[in-house]
């Protein structure tokens, strides 16, 4: 009977291996034109660990005392986020449409696959001209009338 038992749990466990057949190849980085495509389309081409090196990344904590940037440069806002919970991020620009302009935005998973982890939301944002502008983050639950954590506004500066 032991026996029997062991053999049923081995083949229960191998199953979904060799039901799945052999590792897929990662699909490659796609290329610039490719990403520009995309980016157009309102998606980010990557994933958190591979966010290319020309766009400047402002965490949380960084957004709070204002930011500087440069006309013609993209830059992008990391926010936590648990899409789980029912909360996401309303995130706009405020005043200064003419200067800063919201391209994309991207939710990715800490861990993949995984119920309830939680992860990151990316904003990917383009500084179309020198001047000032303010953009409102607010992380709540849309029903919920609001209520969330307390909104806050991020002061950008593009230089020339």
């Amino acid at each position: 009977m032991r026996r029997c038992l062991t053999v049923i749990v081995v083949a229960a466990l191998a199953a979904p291996a060799a039901l799945a057949g052999p590792p897929t190849k990662q699909k490659p980085t796609p290329t610039a034109p490719a990403q520009q495509q995309q980016i157009q389309q309102g998606q980010l081409p990557w994933q958190q660990a591979r966010i290319p090196a020309q766009y400047r990344v402002f965490t949380r904590e960084g957004l709070r005392k204002g930011i500087k940037v440069h006309a013609g440069e993209r830059f992008i806002f990391a926010l936590p986020a648990n899409p789980t919970t029912g909360y996401s991020w309303n995130v706009k620009v405020i005043s200064g449409l003419l200067v800063v302009r919201l391209i994309a935005d991207q939710y990715v998973a800490r861990a993949p696959g995984v119920i309830g982890g939680g992860g990151t939301h990316y904003f990917l944002f383009h500084a179309l001209r020198a001047g000032r502008a303010r953009i409102g983050c607010h992380y709540r639950q849309p029903w919920a009338g609001g209520h969330g954590d307390p909104p806050f506004t991020v002061r950008v500066r593009v230089r020339r």
